[in-house]
């Protein structure tokens, strides 16, 4: 009931205005030290999709075997969810952010419930099965993710 509220709640975001809302835009970069030092351009968006580039950097190791249902995979080559907030991890611990999750629901959704079942202690294995099993008929073709391990 809990999880309900949450996906509800996020129908509920919006963008700065100076962004047009859709999955594509011109998405932008920024690089910060690590995954515990979130980007600024979160600091013009609403405190829900900060709240979620939060929990996606706690849990890339499973976001990585989530699929993205936003088309993204097709249009800007993602091959996971967590490509959607993070577009790199480099060896020195430094993450390359990528605002695209920022503007797509679908993104923002798929991660916030990954990542609330992670948190909830299920499986990566049961967590992708219920996102396949929510997202496979009614949204975008899914990222080419491989299943977990």
């Amino acid at each position: 009931m809990m999880l309900t509220y949450l996906i509800a709640a996020m129908l509920t975001f919006s963008t700065p205005a100076s962004q047009d809302y859709y999955c594509f835009p011109g998405n932008y970069t920024e690089t910060t030290t690590s995954l515990n030092v979130l980007p600024s351009f979160l600091d013009a968006y609403e405190p829900e999709v900060k709240a979620v580039y939060k929990l996606a950097s706690a849990h890339t190791d499973v976001l990585k075997w989530i699929p993205c249902y936003c088309g993204c995979g097709q249009r800007a080559k993602h091959e996971n969810n967590k490509d959607c907030f993070v577009r790199e991890i480099r060896a020195n611990g430094e993450v390359v952010w990528d605002t695209h999750a920022a503007h797509c629901i679908n993104c923002l959704e798929i991660a916030r419930e990954a990542s609330l079942l992670a948190e909830q202690g299920k499986s990566t294995l049961f967590i992708r099965r219920h996102i396949d099993g929510k997202y496979t008929n009614a949204y975008a073709k899914p990222t080419p993710t491989p299943m977990p391990e």
